[in-house]
């Protein structure tokens, strides 16, 4: 009987685990679906991964995996996520493999990110320029741009234009190398404000009219109106009115 109760035991368990088996590949396979449209279709990426049940996952990588993705496919839609709970299951799991260095900077990134969405500037500032040397390791000048991008904006937030200016050019030039036309009109924005800021108006108008240029290739019609504007309020600062209104 005993031996009866164990063979029923194990058969239990080895049914258990290959439907456990089933179910992780399918969520894998899901998974990886995802994240190759994450960046030209992050709707349909977010999605994917909505659909998705934690429950389902019973591998600790693919755990991680998940977390990851969601907390990428969230940002990528604009999503200001303010809860760390999620990210956190992928930084502990990353931070222990170091030779998966891009997700381990991703991971490293989002957090800070998230303090940063909650108002935590001084965390989110110290977390982020922890990881530069990872992502200059990473050789990836996209996800670098995307670090001095955030420094950047932190930096402005407490005054330091001066450091707000140093960050916004190290965005520009990284996303430069990757090739990225949307994100350099953005970071010739934030050379222009920060040269506004510090009352160089000449320069700010500079960076913004090559901004202007950029975001007009892009048919980015939302940020063109926000440059003309700035556009407008140097115009302003440097006593000339009507082209003001011109541009408005």
């Amino acid at each position: 009987m005993r031996n009866r109760t164990k063979r029923l035991i194990f058969l239990l368990a080895l049914c258990a685990a290959a439907v456990s088996c089933r179910s992780n590949a399918r969520v894998e396979a899901e998974l990886l679906c995802a994240e190759q449209c994450l960046y030209a279709a992050p709707d349909s990426a977010l999605c994917i991964l909505s659909r998705i049940d934690p429950d389902d996952i019973s591998r600790r990588r693919t755990r991680a995996e998940y977390a990851l993705l969601y907390t990428m496919a969230q940002d990528k839609n604009y999503i200001l996520a303010k809860n760390d709970s999620l990210i956190r299951i992928a930084r502990n799991y990353y931070r222990r493999r170091p030779k998966e260095l891009r997700r381990h900077f991703l991971s490293e990134y989002y957090y800070s990110q998230i303090l940063h969405n909650r108002g935590e500037d001084s965390r989110a500032l110290v977390h982020f320029l922890r990881i530069e040397d990872k992502g200059r390791r990473l050789g990836d000048p996209y996800l670098l741009g995307l670090l001095y991008q955030r420094i950047c904006e932190i930096y402005e937030t407490q005054y330091n234009y001066a450091t707000t200016l140093e960050y916004a050019r190290l965005a520009y030039e990284n996303f430069k190398q990757a090739g990225k036309n949307y994100h350099c009109g953005y970071a010739l924005s934030d050379i222009g404000s920060a040269h506004f800021d510090m009352k160089q108006y000449d320069s700010a108008y500079t960076y913004y009219s090559q901004s202007l240029r950029l975001v007009e290739s892009e048919r980015d019609t939302a940020m063109m109106q926000f440059t003309l504007g700035d556009l407008a309020h140097t115009r302003i600062a440097q006593g000339m009115p009507d082209d003001a209104c011109a541009l408005l």
